[in-house]
């Protein structure tokens, strides 16, 4: 599986932030959790893409 992140640390006042973008599973290819006892039956989802803004205070 390829996955990427890609992040951006910013201040807003006092306060820490972090935007970010990730994406998993970015050719979409069959994964299996091969130490479940589902693993024939339940595979890994496919292509994720997620976008959060994180802070610290």
């Amino acid at each position: 599986m390829v996955n990427a992140t890609v992040a951006y640390d910013f201040d807003v006042g006092r306060f820490g932030a972090q935007a970010y973008v990730r994406a998993n599973n970015l050719f979409d290819e069959l994964a299996l959790n091969h130490a479940s006892f589902l693993t024939n039956s339940a595979p890994l989802r496919g292509r994720n893409f997620v976008v959060g803004l994180r802070t610290v205070f």
